[in-house]
C-alpha cells in the first residue's frame, strides 16, 4: 500500500505525480512529488517538490498522497517527524500564477511559470504519535487531512486557508452512535468536494464484520462540519476492506473495496457507487466490476470521479497487452 505512486490530474493542464521512493541527497528514499504541465509537445516536467525537513535517518514517505486544486498542491508525508513524535504532515506548495484571483490566473510576482514554493506544513493537533497523517484532499481554501493511526480510531482534520495562513478548524469523527475501535482506521482515505467530505475506514467492523470497512460522510452547514451518515455496501462482507479509497463528485461517491471476492474470486475487489437523493439520503446505486477481473487484482485500490466518469485502479490488474500484475485503471460511465 505504501509503495504506490498516486496521480491527480486537473482540467487546467497540470499533473502531479507522487514519487514515494525517490532517492534523496543522502541515498535514502525521501520521496518527492513531480509536477508536469501540458504543452504543445505533450507533458513537460516543470518542478520536483521535496521535504527539505526530512531527517537523514529515515524516510517520511513524502509523496504517498498528493492533491491539486488550481495552483495549490498538497503532498502527504505520513511518517514525517514533529519534535519527538512522528504524527505525519501535509505540505502545501503554491505555484507561480496563484493567489490573486484575477481571471487569467496571473499574479504580480517575480516567480516564473513552473516555480513552486512551499508555503505551509500542516500537522494535525491531536492526531498523536504514529497517526500517519498526510493523506489529504484540497478544495479551494479548505483541506481535509486523514490521520488513520495514532492513539485513536482515526479521524479527519479540516484546515482552512485565510490569506497566507492555514489554520486547523475542526476534527471529523463518526457520530456518537457509530462505535469506534482502535483499528477502524478512519481517515485512511479522504475525499472532499465543496461542502461534503468523505472518510474511508477500511478497518471498521460495523456493520459487515472484521475489516469489512465503512465510509463516513460529513456536511458543512453554516461553517460547522456535521456527521451525516455511514456508507456501507449492501452486500458487504468481512475482510472486504470497503473504504480502501474514496472519491466524491457532487452528489455521488465512489468507494473501493479492494479485497471483496464477489463476483471474481478472492481479493479481486470491487467499487461501489452511491448517490444522494432529493431528501439528502445516500443510497448505493451501482457496483463497478471490470469484465476481465481476476482473483488478487485488488480492484478498488484507488478510485476517482470526474463528471460522468469513474476511474478505478487495480494494483495487480492485467494491462491490455497482457502484462499481468502490472496494474491497471478501468474507466466507467457512471
Amino acid at each position: 500500500r505504501d509503495r504506490r505512486a498516486l496521480l491527480r490530474l486537473v482540467a487546467d493542464g497540470t499533473l502531479v505525480v507522487g514519487a514515494l521512493e525517490q532517492i534523496g541527497p543522502h541515498g535514502i528514499p525521501k520521496g518527492g512529488a513531480v509536477v508536469f504541465a501540458a504543452g504543445d509537445d505533450g507533458w513537460e516536467q516543470i518542478a520536483t517538490l521535496r521535504d527539505d525537513r526530512a531527517s537523514e535517518d529515515g524516510p517520511g514517505a513524502f509523496g504517498r498522497a498528493v492533491a491539486l486544486d488550481g495552483d495549490t498542491v498538497i503532498v502527504g508525508a505520513p511518517w514525517a517527524e514533529d519534535g519527538d513524535e512522528t504524527p505525519g504532515a501535509t505540505y502545501v506548495s503554491l505555484g507561480a500564477g496563484a493567489g490573486d484571483g484575477t481571471p487569467d490566473g496571473s499574479v504580480g510576482t517575480d516567480r516564473s511559470a513552473g516555480e513552486w514554493t512551499e508555503t505551509a506544513r500542516l500537522v494535525p493537533d491531536g492526531a498523536g504519535d504514529g497517526a500517519d497523517a498526510g493523506g489529504g484532499r484540497l478544495d479551494g481554501d479548505t483541506a481535509v487531512v486523514g490521520a488513520p493511526g495514532g492513539d485513536s480510531a482515526g479521524a479527519g482534520f479540516v484546515f482552512v486557508r485565510a490569506g497566507d495562513e492555514w489554520r486547523q478548524r475542526t476534527t471529523l469523527t463518526p457520530a456518537v452512535g457509530h462505535g469506534r475501535d482502535d483499528e477502524d482506521y478512519v481517515g485512511s482515505s479522504v475525499a472532499l468536494d465543496g461542502t461534503t467530505a468523505l472518510l474511508g475506514a477500511w478497518g471498521d467492523d460495523d456493520p459487515t464484520g472484521f475489516y469489512g470497512g465503512a465510509a463516513y460522510a460529513f456536511e458543512r452547514v453554516d461553517g460547522d462540519w456535521i456527521p451525516e451518515t455511514r456508507l456501507a455496501a449492501s452486500d458487504g462482507d468481512r475482510t472486504d476492506v470497503f473504504g480502501s479509497d474514496v472519491a466524491l463528485w457532487g452528489d455521488r461517491a465512489l468507494v473501493g473495496a479492494e479485497h471483496d471476492e464477489d463476483p471474481n474470486g478472492e481479493d479481486a475487489g470491487v467499487s461501489d457507487l452511491f448517490g444522494r437523493d432529493e431528501a439528502g439520503e445516500w443510497r448505493q446505486t451501482a457496483k463497478l466490476v471490470p469484465a476481465d477481473a481476476d482473483p488478487t487484482d485488488l480492484f478498488g485500490t484507488s478510485v476517482a470521479l470526474s463528471g460522468r466518469r469513474g476511474f478505478v485502479g487495480a494494483i495487480y490488474g492485467e494491462t491490455e497487452d497482457g502484462n499481468t500484475d502490472a496494474g491497471s485503471v478501468s474507466v466507467f460511465s457512471v
